[in-house]
């Protein structure tokens, strides 16, 4: 039995070894120059396919014991010594063995019950005999097939690494002082609002903090004047309101990605990202810096690598004209993002953060939409970030951006980060669900929804009690 067991899983997983070695190897050469690559990287490593081996040969090798039935090896409850075969096995000792039949019926006197015998206590599933054949010949090979697919076959999208900023030279400094604050507003379409929007945030900002902050606009090619608006604005006294515009040619497009490109671009210590379309209000501005902290490094007593805005807590409120729909989205992907962060409103796109400390962090997607989420998982220190309510408003001109694509990508960006938060679990859980999935539908077709459904709730078709003898301090009853 052993050695049937070494050859047959040594077999299995070495094929698959091999397998995913030379997939990991081929996609390992792949090198992610830059936040624009959209091509996508296959695979987690070059260890990560040993990981994903190791826990499937487990349950393959208690599979393989658990089907070694010894209901054949009874033994004298007289007798001192334990067959090798049954160590592990014996729910009592040998002086403690409980006398019972299959169905529940006493035995005759010198026979003793081993693990198989008390079989007729359990549920009809799990008194299948072949409940064991089907976990070593059906449902574990499915589940490392469909493991080596989940691996295969998840992809991962090329990553920006924040250290990359920092090869970015920013525009020099102006000379009527040092810029300490930028905020990063990204822009399509958005005309009408650059005016209001940048009168509004200087407005908000104390005079000594005003005359060292920037704006920088992340416009992706818009054709609606955006370019003239923001020209208007500097020949009007705003000199500190820069614009950085991606061609349509270069392909970079998104909300993320417009967020990383103005990080770069940023010259200021604490960077602030915020939506064009006012519905973040800049009067919040100032709680916003005062809750990331002082001026200067992470070092500083009382700082904070990043803080959020949230339009959930006491002293808030969002605009009855909200639509209902908007809300139900909104609340939708909060519980999504629940099991990732304790964050109250993960999904905000008004968030300050630290340029250190972006500096600092893992490398992200810039594929998805919701940049704050993926930072409050990629910098340590920002597990719990302090929170600034604020009243959520409702757009004044232009359109949303909301549409089925964004609410796609959100999606696959919760699965990306599903699967770097899980690992090597992620292919376990997802080759589980492919192979139950596959198992139960292959049962259905064989027997029907109703012999399925009776056979998961347990009943039973043979008769008896479920612990019909009791044991004394070793005696048989």
């Amino acid at each position: 039995m052993a050695i049937r067991l070494i050859f047959e899983s040594g077999a299995i997983y070495c094929i698959a070894v091999i397998f995913l070695l030379i997939t990991s190897l081929v996609n390992g050469a792949a090198k992610i120059t830059s936040a624009a690559e959209t091509s996508h990287v296959i695979g987690l490593g070059f260890v990560q396919p040993l990981l994903n081996i190791i826990p499937t040969f487990t349950l393959v090798y208690v599979g393989r014991i658990a089907a070694d039935t010894p209901e054949d090896r009874n033994f004298s409850a007289s007798s001192t010594r334990i067959p090798r075969r049954l160590v592990g096995r014996q729910t009592f000792g040998p002086a403690e063995v409980m006398k019972i039949g299959p169905h529940g019926e006493e035995k005759e006197s010198g026979e003793v019950a081993t693990l198989s015998s008390l079989r007729s206590s359990l549920p009809a599933w799990a008194r299948d005999r072949r409940l064991s054949r089907h976990l070593t010949s059906g449902v574990l090979p499915l589940l490392l097939l469909c493991t080596l697919l989940s691996y295969l076959l998840t992809p991962s999208p090329a990553l920006y690494d924040p250290r990359r900023s920092a090869q970015h030279t920013p525009p020099p400094q102006p000379p009527a002082g040092r810029i300490t604050t930028s905020i990063v507003v990204p822009t399509f379409h958005e005309r009408a609002n650059l005016a209001p929007l940048v009168q509004a945030t200087y407005s908000s900002l104390p005079p000594a903090i005003a005359e060292r902050t920037e704006i920088v606009f992340v416009d992706d090619d818009s054709q609606d004047g955006t370019e003239e608006e923001v020209e208007r604005l500097r020949e009007e006294g705003y000199e500190r309101v820069e614009l950085l515009t991606r061609p349509r040619e270069g392909g970079e497009r998104g909300l993320s990605s417009a967020v990383l490109r103005g990080f770069e671009r940023a010259r200021g210590a604490r960077l602030v990202v915020m939506d064009a379309d006012l519905q973040h209000p800049p009067s919040a501005i100032p709680a916003l810096l005062a809750a990331l902290g002082p001026e200067g490094d992470d070092d500083d007593e009382g700082a904070a690598p990043m803080a959020l805005g949230t339009r959930y807590g006491r002293g808030v409120s969002m605009d009855a004209n909200w639509p209902l729909y908007r809300r139900v989205i909104s609340w939708g992907a909060r519980i999504l993002a629940r099991p990732l962060t304790t964050a109250s409103d993960p999904m905000t796109g008004f968030f300050a953060v630290r340029k250190d400390a972006f500096l600092a962090a893992r490398p992200l997607s810039p594929q998805g939409f919701k940049i704050a989420l993926e930072l409050l998982l990629a910098i340590p220190a920002a597990s719990r970030p302090p929170e600034v309510p604020y009243s959520f408003g409702v757009r004044t001109a232009g359109s949303s951006k909301l549409g089925a694509k964004v609410i796609l990508k959100y999606v696959l960006q919760l699965l990306w980060l599903y699967r770097r938060r899980l690992g090597v679990f992620w292919h376990l859980v997802v080759g589980a669900g492919l192979a139950g999935a596959v198992w139960t539908g292959r049962e259905v077709r064989e027997k029907g929804w109703r012999a399925v459904w009776r056979r998961f709730r347990g009943r039973s078709t043979g008769k008896g009690p479920l612990l019909p003898v009791a044991r004394r301090r070793g005696r048989l009853e």
